[in-house]
């Protein structure tokens, strides 16, 4: 017996393919699973014992305002560190297979939707909520969450992409380090050796996975788009090569930036501190 997706009656409705419809649906699981641990963090129940944890850890009150910011803060920490408990080990697992090694562009696993989907959902939210938490978290997050949304929903629209999508997500591997960074900052422990310890270890991850990593899958994917671009055949993908190009420039850009201040902050805090000028007096006559 033929399944309903394999029957198309005259007249009907365009469907959307199969994969389409289980990518979105894992995404939109996703993208509600994320948000309700963002939200319900920051409800009383939980966000007021948050809060306390870190007011006893500085050693002192905060105004409402203040403690609200780094409650929430800790939130988005917390959904992150959630959806890179997921994804780094699927992307990792599907990475495994020979299907994404063998065509890059076409070639999609059950498991690398899975995981792309999961992405999806989680970069979905995370724009919106850095959308929300502009002035804390800056620019620079905002249009990172907002790139990685697009890419990884063009994984979705197109069923394709899945061995960049899931090589991409091996970046995540150095976020723990950047929101360990943050944790320590905001409980009061910058000066100490673990905050020191910490960031030498997120500059090395951050190199390795973001910059070494990073810039080897764009090369291969410039490489191998050119050759599309090349092809009057595929022109109706044209657009979205142009797209993700673009996506693939504007991220690394941001990598880029990210461990040039890294670099930066590193030698001010390990360089000697050099005493300061004695400030000539002059003598009254």
């Amino acid at each position: 017996m033929e399944s309903a997706d394999a029957i198309e009656q005259p007249g009907d409705p365009p469907v959307a393919p199969l994969y389409m419809r289980e990518s979105a649906q894992v995404a939109a699981v996703s993208f509600v699973m994320f948000t309700a641990t963002f939200l319900v963090t920051q409800t009383a129940p939980i966000g007021r014992p948050i809060g306390g944890w870190f007011e006893r850890q500085l050693g002192r009150s905060l105004d409402k305002r203040a403690l609200d910011r780094t409650v929430s803060g800790f939130a988005l920490r917390l959904a992150t560190f959630l959806h890179n408990l997921i994804v780094i080990p699927l992307a990792l697992w599907a990475l495994r297979d020979p299907a994404l090694w063998e065509d890059d562009l076409a070639g999609v696993t059950r498991l690398s939707e899975v995981t792309l989907g999961v992405a999806t959902g989680f970069f979905i939210f995370d724009a919106a909520a850095c959308g929300m938490r502009l002035k804390e978290e800056g620019f620079q997050f905002l249009m990172h969450g907002a790139l990685c949304a697009l890419f990884f929903t063009l994984t979705v629209l197109t069923g394709g992409f899945h061995f960049y999508g899931c090589a991409y997500l091996l970046w995540e591997l150095s976020t723990a380090f950047v929101h360990l960074r943050w944790l320590l900052y905001k409980i009061g422990k910058a000066d100490t050796t673990a905050y020191v310890v910490n960031g030498l270890t997120m500059m090395a991850s951050f190199f390795g996975c973001r910059i070494v990593w990073g810039t080897y899958v764009s090369y291969k994917f410039f490489v191998l788009s050119a050759l599309y671009l090349g092809d009057p055949a595929q022109s109706h993908m044209h657009l979205t090569f142009w797209v993700l190009r673009g996506v693939c420039v504007g991220l690394s850009g941001l990598n880029l930036y990210w461990f040039g201040k890294m670099v930066e902050k590193a030698f001010e805090l390990l360089a000697p501190k050099k005493p300061p000028k004695a400030v000539p007096v002059k003598k009254e006559e």
